[in-house]
């Protein structure tokens, strides 16, 4: 049961990112959609990817009072060629990041932060229920979720560990390794 949530908030955040890419580069500006403005098909995934770990989770977090101090800037590590690249794409148009992610529709924006938001409570459950499994000796699929668990762990927890732990969240995203063409490829953070 856990798993499927956990599959589902996966899914929904591929959603969130597709949502994003197809406002930016399929809404009409002027005689062009933005598809045909961009040189780029992977611009878009990864305009709205680096949206989501750059301002997206740091944003809900802030709704749960943690300050993120990591998680966006090893996102920019650990992808700094792919957004380099997105940034040239976007230069050849006159714009930045931060203006294209301008003009992301605040609509979608939204159904993004619940999107975060659901991602990082679904975490928190399934963290608590491995936990509390672990500490009772019983396996997870035995544990069903109660009131009581749900004060074991905040969202602001799972922001602090998702901080804390950026590199190796990041790093495990393979929806993201893969449309960033890095399949098979781990990242390091090179502090050179």
């Amino acid at each position: 049961m856990i798993n499927k949530k956990i599959t589902i908030v996966s899914i929904a955040a591929i959603i969130g990112a597709a949502l994003i890419g197809f406002a930016l580069f399929n809404i009409p500006t002027s005689d062009k959609t933005y598809k045909e403005r961009y040189d780029s098909t992977n611009t878009e995934f990864m305009t709205g990817a680096a949206y989501r770990h750059i301002v997206g989770y740091e944003s809900v977090c802030k709704q749960y009072d943690y300050e993120m101090q990591n998680y966006p800037d090893v996102f920019r590590k650990l992808y700094d060629p792919e957004l380099a690249a997105v940034s040239d794409s976007l230069a050849k148009q006159g714009k930045t990041l931060e203006d294209a992610w301008s003009d992301i529709d605040p609509a979608l924006l939204e159904i993004l932060d619940t999107s975060i938001e659901r991602e990082l409570d679904a975490m928190r459950k399934a963290l608590t229920v491995s936990k509390v499994a672990e500490l009772s000796n019983i396996p997870p699929q035995n544990i069903s979720w109660t009131p009581e668990l749900d004060s074991l762990m905040s969202i602001s927890d799972v922001c602090m560990l998702f901080d804390t732990n950026a590199e190796m969240v990041i790093g495990g995203n393979l929806t993201l390794q893969e449309h960033a063409h890095m399949k098979n490829e781990p990242r390091e953070i090179n502090d050179d």
